[in-house]
């Protein structure tokens, strides 16, 4: 199955259901799946063609969702940087990927000068609007294109071990899998609030998390930077009964006042990686809230996930990262391959 089928089969599920929630603005299912069509067929009058990549350097918004499935629709392959890189990385990204279209945040625009042909700019000032009045006489419906679900979708870019930016280029299918396991290990379900705080232009935040959400039909509350008082006001407002976190979003939401946990009530489950977890953590979380699991998840930007440690497996086996997730095949070798 292709990327964008994600969001089409959820908007068909429930049409008129919020999707997503950022600050004072909302946007249903319907809406948003007409607005990734718009978007690719945006793409497709640009001259983008299968194959072709465009550079997304975004905040988390309603407008990168809808960037991200609509250029799965326009069968181009979607280069996500982070808009926190200076501009020589951003220029050397751009070198190498040779993107036909930039959708970049105001806000970056002086790191971007000259690197492209045509840039989109995302107002936060205007919020929404300016997005939409881009797309705005584009078609609803999906452009007809014919796409393999074996062909690349994305490229996000990862230190690693290096520390110098990489690109990990991943195909349609991989990524609906990684969606699959996701919503299965972390038990999200149609009726879930679930917060998006990780970066959206990393694999965790948007090709793992929220994709994953999207494909359980939840609601999403999109937040464009962490803060940890933000999130707890939003859990509150909101009604968040599932988030992802890396480990430090963790151990920043237990040093709130004790007086703002207890506003955590609706939250059910935080999923955690993108690093390691202490022992020390997950028992403290437990202490701090003990309605809450902290279901702790591993994998890699080239892969999606690949062990899960169930939140009562944690005090079994400390410092485990656990068993192989779900519709994962592993095996572990000695220096021979044995």
């Amino acid at each position: 199955m292709r990327l964008g089928d994600i969001l089409r089969l959820a908007a068909r599920r429930t049409p008129r259901k919020i999707a997503i929630v950022a600050d004072d603005r909302e946007l249903a299912y319907a809406e948003f799946d007409r607005q990734a069509n718009r978007f690719a067929h945006l793409l497709a009058g640009a001259g983008v063609v299968k194959g072709d990549r465009v550079a997304c350097i975004l905040f988390n918004g309603p407008e990168y969702a809808v960037v991200h499935f609509g250029n799965a629709r326009a069968g181009s392959v979607l280069v996500h940087v982070s808009p926190a890189y200076a501009a020589p990385e951003i220029a050397r990204i751009v070198e190498r990927t040779r993107p036909r279209i930039l959708v970049v945040d105001e806000t970056v625009l002086d790191k971007v000068a000259g690197l492209a042909e045509r840039t989109l700019v995302v107002s936060s000032r205007e919020g929404a609007c300016a997005f939409e009045r881009a797309i705005s006489e584009q078609p609803d419906n999906a452009p007809d294109i014919d796409i393999d679900p074996a062909a690349p979708v994305a490229m996000t870019f990862t230190g690693g071990t290096t520390g110098e930016p990489k690109g990990a280029v991943v195909s349609h299918a991989a990524r609906h899998v990684s969606a699959w396991t996701t919503a299965i290990e972390h038990r999200l379900a149609g009726n879930d609030v679930t917060g998006i705080v990780t970066p959206m232009y990393h694999a965790i935040g948007l090709m793992i998390w929220y994709q994953a959400t999207v494909l359980a039909g939840c609601t999403s509350v999109v937040f464009r930077k962490w803060n940890a008082m933000e999130f707890v006001e939003g859990v509150e407002r909101h009604g968040i009964s599932s988030v992802f976190l890396v480990p430090v979003q963790a151990r920043d939401l237990l040093k709130a006042p004790a007086a703002d946990l207890r506003r955590l009530r609706s939250l059910r489950n935080v999923g955690a990686g993108g690093a390691a977890t202490s022992p020390g953590l997950i028992a403290d979380f437990g202490s701090a809230l003990p309605h809450c699991d902290y279901t702790d998840h591993y994998g890699q930007s080239e892969t999606g996930p690949l062990t899960i440690l169930k939140p009562w497996e944690a005090s079994e086996r400390p410092g485990s990262i656990g068993r192989p997730a779900v519709g994962v095949d592993l095996r572990i070798v000695d220096e021979a391959g044995e």
